[in-house]
């Protein structure tokens, strides 16, 4: 069985108490491992990277290797404080960018939709107005031809 489908489990009693920990221990150590592809000379190396975190994650979540694993943490930590803290920067800048966007377009969205309505409304009202007229007209002939 491979370590994502353990990770992931089957279904079973357990199933959500284990995907709030793999989450948890994720959130944790993504919140410190968080290097970017130009934090790294080469693609390979940044793959590297990105292989060990997943192995320090399933690591944990398994009971593997607790306590070296958690030392691979700490000395992470102590190593790269000022990159974690730069990275951290990049991606709630990040993050709040891609909000301003998603409101920028709700706002475009939301715009068009009342547009769309108030050229429903008119249509309506012109239809309205057409029918009004073309009844009054046909009304009026009627009575020119009763005289």
């Amino acid at each position: 069985m491979g370590r994502e489908s353990r990770v992931r489990g089957g279904v079973g009693r357990d199933e959500s108490a284990e995907l709030g920990k793999y989450r948890a221990i994720r959130r944790r150590i993504l919140r410190e491992f968080n290097k970017r592809l130009e934090d790294f000379e080469n693609e390979m190396q940044y793959n590297d990277y990105l292989e060990s975190i997943e192995d320090m994650i399933f690591n944990l979540v398994e009971g593997i290797n607790e306590e070296e694993t958690q030392a691979k943490i700490r000395e992470n930590r102590i190593q790269n404080q000022e990159l974690i803290r730069i990275n951290q920067a990049k991606k709630a800048e990040e993050d709040r960018l891609a909000q301003e966007a998603l409101a920028a377009e709700e706002r475009q969205h939301r715009l068009a939709l009342e547009m769309l309505r108030h050229q429903d409304a008119l249509l309506e009202e012109q239809r309205a107005f057409s029918f009004l007229t073309a009844s009054s007209e046909s009304a009026h002939s009627f009575q020119s031809i009763a005289f």
